[in-house]
Parts: structure tokens; sequence; C-alpha cells
């Protein structure tokens, strides 16, 4: 479902913030997912930062796009469930 490439970045994320391949599977998926509703082509997804890892925060960029994803429990859920926000440059018409 994510291809090699997007297989490839979530061991990436779950080897580095130590958490369930599967729980960065997500992470990658919400993204594109957040690519594709906005009508951006998918291209090649990078970890831009994780600016809080303590909190569980990870930024995914592609091309100019950023999207912050973050992983949490919600109750009468069993599995965990990952937020994604996506933000990009806004096209000024001066």
């Amino acid at each position: 479902m994510l291809g090699a490439e997007g297989t490839a970045l979530a061991r990436l994320i779950a080897a580095e913030h130590h958490e369930e391949p599967s729980v960065a599977a997500t992470r990658v998926w919400s993204a594109v997912e957040c690519l594709r509703k906005s009508g951006r082509a998918v291209a090649a997804l990078t970890v831009e930062s994780t600016p809080d890892a303590e909190k569980h925060w990870v930024v995914l960029r592609s091309g100019e796009a950023r999207i912050a994803t973050f992983p949490t429990s919600l109750e009468g859920v069993g599995e965990p469930v990952v937020f994604a926000l996506m933000a990009q440059p806004v096209e000024r018409n001066d």
C-alpha cells in the first residue's frame, strides 16, 4: 500500500522513534492522504524534523508542503490513531 519508498520511510521513522512499525506506516499513509486530498501530486516524502521527539511529533516534507504527524490514543479505540496536519506556502498575487 505504501510502496517501497513509503515502507522504507516508515521503517526509518519506527527505528528513530522506537515506535511500532504500524504507527510509523500510518504516519506515512496519512501524509500521502493529505497530499492527495489537497490535489497535490504525491511526490517523495522525507523526514524534515522531529521538533519535539518527547511529544511524538514528526514533520514530513513533500516539495514545499509540510505534514506534521502525531500518534495518540482515543477513548474507546483499541489501536493508536495518527493525526496529520498539512501546511504549505500560500501563493500570493501581489
